[in-house]
């Protein structure tokens, strides 16, 4: 949600968070949910007011298509989402079910390097909002494996005509010289009944 400054403090934002979510309630929603930058005070202030929690705390990364070929991964057949329960699709946090991974193994969009014994996975989503944008979800769980992803990521956006990756992340990903961190931000949340 953003507001006019002219029309802050008005309690413009309050209002539409709770419009949104009668909605959901009326929709048998169990939870709401926002994304609110952590730099972001009085936004974070509002949420609390509100009744939400920090949930998680999520990293976004942009990361430019090239060519590169020192990568080590396979495409994921099965996947235990219960260490893992959400991925990201176009900024909306999607809870994991059995219909949800089979179509994701089946269109090959879920990925995996376990070059150090140490898997981390990520889940290859298209923008809705925002074209030639590939959306990763990366679940790391190590340097090296993600360094791997990150490489395959890059190859990957290249032979598929993506013009630039977003990867959303709960980790800090520091090692990897063509990542550029945009922002870090809450996943807050707030149950409806």
């Amino acid at each position: 949600i953003r507001i006019d400054p002219d029309f802050r403090r008005c309690k413009i934002a309050s209002s539409l968070v709770q419009h949104a979510e009668s909605i959901g309630k009326e929709k048998h929603a169990i939870f709401s949910y926002m994304l609110i930058d952590t730099e972001n005070s009085q936004s974070m202030k509002m949420a609390d007011s509100l009744g939400y929690d920090v949930f998680q705390t999520w990293n976004f990364y942009s990361l430019m298509p090239k060519i590169t070929t020192n990568f080590d991964i396979h495409f994921v057949t099965s996947f235990d989402y219960q260490k893992f329960p959400h991925y990201v699709k176009s900024w909306r946090w999607i809870p994991f079910d059995d219909e949800i991974i089979s179509k994701l193994c089946e269109q090959k969009k879920i990925i995996s390097s376990n070059v150090d014994g140490n898997n981390s996975f990520s889940i290859l989503t298209d923008s809705e909002h925002f074209e030639k944008t590939l959306i990763v979800t990366l679940f790391s769980n190590s340097k090296k494996s993600s360094s791997h992803i990150i490489s395959f990521l890059q190859n990957f956006a290249i032979e598929n005509n993506y013009e630039r990756i977003q990867i959303l992340t709960k980790e800090q990903l520091s090692f990897h010289d063509s990542l550029e961190h945009k922002l870090s931000f809450h996943l807050m949340k707030k149950s409806l009944f």
